[in-house]
């Protein structure tokens, strides 16, 4: 069985390799240049350009095209495939992944919309080969990861509003809020998948707790991982991996991620987030 996701899962190209999935890449562009995520850009370069570039970057999901040649050659080889994709209420990946199974007409395709990103739909996508390797089909994954991606917990304290705002994620009234001066916004994604400002504090340090609040609150479950985000600079990842570990979950410095091009368009640079698993 084939597992594909796309390139906001934040998989390095070795992960995918050892995990054995299939990747397919969101586009970003700066003007008239086109990158693919992970492909022709790495997530150093693009943060570069992100802070050096007057152009705000445009962001594209992959072709229905490029989505029947992967699925396409699944079909040809007699393969189950089960795709993990960026939440609906952030892109169009998912439903350009359905158009090309129905084209298709590929029955053995199962399709799960994430409703979330990055390290929630990393979860999904690991959860999935683990299943893989216990000998369950696709549609017995795809069932399960309908049950669990409810209890995926995703928080994002940003330093500015301002790139969701220009991406057309939020509206210009809610990105005032991050117009104050050290104030730094709290942003969720809910149950339909898209972002939703939950709370604000008073510099990182402040946002920081509150995340520890809700982990508090919202305890994990131990039997999956828990991921740390960071968009470009480490600093407040490593901040809140220690209010983290003062809660009693060690968090090893490999699941610290560093958010790609595609999320990181939106939420800016010097971000930090927490994603696991409740309960």
């Amino acid at each position: 069985m084939r597992i594909v996701t796309d390139s906001a899962a934040d998989f390095e190209p070795e992960e995918l390799v050892r995990l054995g999935v299939e990747s397919v890449s969101l586009g970003v562009s700066f003007g008239e240049t086109f990158y693919r995520e992970n492909e022709t850009l790495t997530k150093a370069q693009f943060y570069t350009q992100l802070q050096e570039h007057r152009e705000f970057p445009q962001t594209s999901q992959p072709s229905p095209q490029e989505f029947r040649r992967v699925f396409g050659q699944a079909q040809e080889m007699g393969e189950e495939t089960l795709g993990v994709f960026l939440s609906s209420g952030l892109s169009g990946t998912f439903q350009g992944a359905e158009l090309a199974k129905s084209d298709l007409e590929y029955q053995g395709c199962c399709l799960v919309d994430s409703l979330t990103a990055s390290a929630g739909q990393r979860i999904l996508v690991e959860h999935a080969a683990a299943l893989r390797e216990c000998g369950k089909s696709a549609v017995e994954i795809a069932a399960a990861l309908e049950q669990l991606k409810g209890r995926v917990v995703l928080y994002a304290c940003l330093d500015t509003l301002k790139y969701l705002q220009k991406g057309g994620r939020i509206s210009t009234a809610a990105a005032v809020i991050g117009a104050v001066a050290g104030v730094k916004p709290i942003l969720t994604v809910t149950r339909e998948g898209k972002p939703e400002i939950v709370s604000k504090a008073l510099g990182m340090r402040r946002a920081v707790a509150y995340l520890r609040k809700q982990l508090r609150e919202k305890r994990p479950d131990g039997s999956f991982p828990v991921y740390l985000m960071y968009t470009h600079v480490r600093e407040n990842a490593l901040l809140l991996q220690r209010a983290v570990e003062e809660e009693g979950i060690l968090v090893p410095d490999g699941a610290l991620l560093d958010v790609g091009a595609v999320i990181g368009s939106h939420i800016g640079p010097n971000a930090c987030g927490l994603v696991y698993v409740r309960e």
